[in-house]
């Protein structure tokens, strides 16, 4: 019984250091199928499916539209639920969360190859 309470008690401490607004990277699964990992930030929990710990996390740096967070989503404004063209989230695994990786801009220099952001 000791123990029982001691691995609920690790669970919780998890659960707590794992709060909204926390930086991580997370996964995202492409249209094409391929597992990519973009830092996030965590936006609240959630249950999964299989009724595991999980967490709604909004990509940091949307590389595509689909990823684009919806700026009404977090004021509980948007009209368009699960319809919207932008996120609201991807609910992901704890266990599938690693560290957040800071961007290397270091070696962006005048005249190399980046992602802009256009008004389109």
């Amino acid at each position: 019984e000791e123990e029982e309470q001691e691995e609920e008690g690790e669970e919780e401490e998890e659960e707590e250091e794992i709060a909204s607004g926390m930086k991580v990277k997370a996964p995202y699964y492409s249209s094409w199928g391929t597992l990519e990992y973009h830092n996030a930030m965590i936006v609240g929990s959630e249950c999964l499916e299989d009724g595991g710990s999980g967490v709604r996390v909004l990509y940091l740096y949307p590389t595509h539209k689909s990823l684009k967070p919806c700026p009404f989503f977090l004021d509980d404004k948007c009209r368009f639920k699960e319809n919207c063209r932008f996120s609201h989230g991807q609910v992901v695994s704890i266990e599938e969360l690693r560290p957040f990786e800071e961007p290397d801009l270091g070696c962006l220099a005048v005249g190399s190859a980046c992602l802009a952001r256009h008004q389109d």
